[in-house]
């Protein structure tokens, strides 16, 4: 028997893996960089350049890139700065993984270590935790209708359901002049530098994604030579991009992940010919994926009066947008610097990045715990050692709201940081403020059965006769009026006529005539 069928555009989970990797190398100064004396502070990112999927594993290759922020040994007791990379190439063992599977790598530093082994050499050491997750995108097919349905008691099934329209991975650019105030000198030197990207949102529009957010660039350099003092500059942009994306449009539904944010800061001449102008060039790296929410007709059972039919089914999982919940949450801790630190005269630079440490499905929500890391440079009241750096964490749990979710639902979460706040107490004291965006999406999963395919054949009387002419049927738990027709071999048309029915819905204990059609 033919059916007629339609294709359903899907994306599953395929699997995911973790895997901690320890980078441990030594790393000699260039000939360019002054003697070390004493580490300020240190600042480290992981730069991949592929994530590709092979039979059994994924391959991850890349380089961890670090900052030093170091005096060094001149006369004044210089500021200096340095930068430098160690590569990796790591194998995660994912079942299932087949070459060219799309991957997802995300990551966690959760350990960086730099010491001096001499003035012209470093120790690092870092622990890093590697996420990979592997989705699996398939055209699923579903029977919607059959050949000559007259002839044959069909049984249909409303689905709601999301159907792919992009699964991507992409970069969008961001690119920003800035000139420093008047009130600043010339850049002689930058000692420091750092981007943060703040409240990135994105909205759909046709054939293009476009984000709205801002840039927090902080920088430390020396000033030119009638100004020796150490200055610094922190200042927010404004920044807009988008990305072409061929079939969107705003009634999609819509998840944009940020993986990574690489940045460069360069200082460049201005139109006067001085060293006052700062280009900062940032690139997100993208997860796009859109949805469409539809609604079809599936077959779920069929049978006949006059044949012997037997329908084969397959199981099928669907997936339907649950709620996108863009959660905010609040954080605040008092940071003591420790005995041996320099105490502090006026705060700098304040940094802080995210990171959930666990999550889970929980009651009408998902829990969510975490920390933000926090830096802060300032500048001392010590004239040998002018600047001087502390960091903390600031804990912070929230549970999001998401009605309706299951144990087995499905979510994504992402998490950034939108504002970080610094108040002085004293010299030796300050009091941290954080808001942390937790942004979920989340998805009920739906399991069918499906007809795949119907088999046809010649009734079997003798089967047939052995149905008793006239029942009177009980209904038990569970029951419902078409399987009851299905087992007694009648329709539901006619147990309803029969029994003066005004509804196909019965319940426990409901009593039923039932007459055998022959289906002569």
């Amino acid at each position: 028997m033919e059916l007629k069928k339609k294709y359903i555009h899907m994306s599953h989970e395929k699997g995911r893996a973790m895997s901690q990797v320890t980078l441990d190398d030594d790393y000699n100064v260039p000939e360019s960089k002054p003697d070390i004396v004493r580490i300020i502070t240190t600042k480290g990112a992981i730069h991949l350049e592929e994530a590709k999927a092979e039979t059994g594993h994924v391959l991850l290759r890349g380089n961890l890139g670090f900052q030093v922020l170091y005096r060094s040994d001149g006369e004044e007791n210089d500021i200096a700065y340095l930068e430098g990379e160690i590569p990796f190439s790591e194998t995660v063992n994912l079942d299932g993984a087949e070459e060219f599977d799309p991957v997802k790598a995300t990551w966690d530093i959760e350990d960086l270590n730099i010491g001096i082994i001499n003035s012209r050499k470093l120790s690092i050491r870092s622990l890093i935790v590697f996420h990979v997750q592997m989705d699996e995108v398939r055209d699923e097919e579903i029977s919607y209708a059959m050949e000559n349905e007259e002839d044959y008691e069909i049984r249909k099934e409303n689905i709601e359901a999301l159907q792919l329209v992009t699964a991507k991975k992409d970069t969008c650019r961001f690119k920003n002049e800035i000139i420093l105030p008047s009130n600043k000198p010339n850049i002689r030197e930058l000692l420091w530098k750092n981007v943060q990207l703040r409240g990135l949102e994105s909205r759909i529009g046709e054939d293009v994604i476009q984000f709205n957010g801002e840039l927090l660039i902080y920088i430390l350099y020396q000033g030119n030579e009638e100004d020796e003092r150490l200055q610094w500059l922190e200042t927010t942009v404004p920044l807009q991009g988008e990305v072409d994306c061929s079939g969107c449009r705003d009634q999609l539904v819509s998840y944009v992940g940020v993986d990574d944010v690489s940045f460069d800061v360069e200082v460049k001449p201005d139109y006067d010919g001085e060293e006052r102008m700062l280009v900062v060039d940032a690139v997100a790296d993208l997860d796009i994926k859109l949805w469409e929410e539809e609604q079809f007709e599936m077959l779920q059972d069929v049978y006949s009066l006059k044949e012997d039919v037997r329908p084969v089914f397959e199981d099928i999982t669907f997936e339907k947008l649950l709620m996108k919940n863009n959660a905010k949450c609040r954080a605040s801790e008092q940071l003591q610097l420790e005995a041996t630190q320099e105490n502090m005269l006026q705060i700098c630079c304040a940094e802080g990045s995210v990171q959930i440490d666990t999550h889970e499905i929980s009651g009408n929500g998902v829990y969510v715990e975490g920390t933000v890391a926090v830096e802060l440079l300032y500048i001392t009241t010590d004239d040998e050692m002018p600047i001087g750096s502390l960091k903390g964490f600031l804990p912070f749990h929230q549970t999001i709201e998401v009605p309706g979710i299951e144990k087995n639902s499905r979510y994504e979460i992402e998490s950034g940081l939108e504002q970080l706040t610094t108040i002085l107490i004293d010299n030796t004291q300050v009091e941290i403020k954080a808001v942390i965006n937790l942004n979920l999406i989340a998805f009920s999963i739906g399991n069918r059965k499906r007809v795949q395919e119907v088999n046809c054949q010649e009734a079997d009387y003798e089967s047939l006769q052995k149905i008793p002419g006239l029942v009177g049927y009980i209904v038990k738990d569970g029951d419902d009026i078409w399987n009851i027709a299905k087992e007694n071999h009648t329709t539901v048309r006619e147990i309803m006529e029969t029994n003066e029915l005004s509804s196909d819905r019965v319940g426990k204990g409901d009593k039923l005539l039932i007459v055998k059609n022959m289906g002569a």
